[in-house]
């Protein structure tokens, strides 16, 4: 699962609002084994460049700006100018662990499009959140991490960006 921290901003709810947003590819909420309160998380097929955009978006979000609004699935909000249709409203008290956004609650989750992981060397910045087989070590996990971010490194220079992967366990962060 890859994640991403940004911002986007809401319009069409009065003045417009910049949230906490982090893209995300499918899957992070079923790694961090949280169900939502309403509707559903993303679906691999959500992914894909050209689709329809879907959301889903915290509690407090939810509470504050919707009202606790109970049919709000499938409601659209305006992100940077773009539709997105809510599918899902996260449990109250739900963050996933970003080491970016410490203090910084996430307000709406959206797909990160695979076009932008396959767009080969960009600026982005992201999480991986995986889980480790029972029969590998953090030691064993982190080697093979290194050596794969050498060999993309050496693939793709970029003085700007060592490339460097480096394995949390989530207990730390």
């Amino acid at each position: 699962v890859a994640i991403t921290p940004t911002s986007v901003t809401l319009t069409g709810l009065g003045e417009a609002e910049l949230l906490q947003a982090t893209k995300t590819t499918a899957g992070l909420f079923e790694a961090l084994d949280t169900q939502p309160l309403l509707g559903r998380t993303f679906r691999p097929d959500e992914e894909q460049p050209g689709r329809t955009r879907v959301a889903v978006i915290s509690n407090a979000f939810w509470r504050t700006r919707l009202r606790a609004d109970p049919q709000v699935l499938d409601r659209s909000l305006t992100l940077d100018g773009e539709a997105y249709a809510i599918v899902g409203v996260m449990p109250p008290g739900f963050q996933h662990p970003s080491p970016w956004s410490v203090g910084t609650p996430t307000d709406v989750w959206i797909p990160l499009g695979l076009d932008v992981l396959n767009a080969g060397r960009n600026r982005n910045r992201f999480i991986v959140l995986g889980r480790l087989n029972p029969r590998v070590t953090y030691a064993m996990a982190q080697a093979e991490m290194t050596a794969i971010s050498e060999r993309l490194a050496r693939a793709n220079p970029d003085p700007g960006n060592p490339g460097v992967a480096l394995l949390i366990p989530l207990r730390q962060v």
